[in-house]
């Protein structure tokens, strides 16, 4: 019995030791407050997909917010504008970066009042019924002449 249960111990360690780890890897996630008066903030990080296989992020969420939305600043004719993504697809072995003046997300209608410092989740959902779940401060935002977001 004592080396049925040693035998069943190592299958088990080694399955565990088997399973691949998150294929999502997320850097440098920054969340700004809301400006004064504003029920708006943004979010910027890197996601890095090290699978063989695209990744496809259908939605984030965030307890903190009754909204968040993936939008694409663009620029033509020297007029900036934003348009909203269903999703975000992550290609296999490589990284995608959501930066102001490009792709970021938008955190609508915080549930409360936000203040910096204070920790913000935020949940990505991708295709598999997948979850990755990150936290980030909220870091002070100063308001802008131009139209970055």
């Amino acid at each position: 019995m004592k080396c049925l249960s040693a035998c069943l111990l190592t299958v088990l360690l080694l399955a565990a030791c088997s399973e691949p780890g998150p294929a999502l890897l997320v850097e440098g996630l920054q969340v700004t407050a809301p400006l004064p008066g504003r029920a708006v903030s943004t979010a910027y990080m890197s996601i890095s997909n090290s699978s063989t296989a695209p990744i496809v992020i259908e939605k984030f969420t965030s307890p903190e917010f009754a909204r968040v939305e993936i939008h694409r600043t663009s620029l033509v004719d020297g007029v900036a504008s934003m348009s909203r993504l269903e999703s975000l697809a992550i290609p296999a072995n490589d990284q995608v970066t959501l930066a102001s003046g490009g792709l970021h997300l938008m955190l609508l209608e915080p549930e409360k009042g936000l203040i910096p410092g204070q920790t913000v989740t935020l949940e990505l959902h991708f295709n598999g019924g997948g979850l990755l779940i990150i936290n980030a401060p909220l870091a002070s935002r100063q308001p802008t002449t131009g139209g970055e977001v």
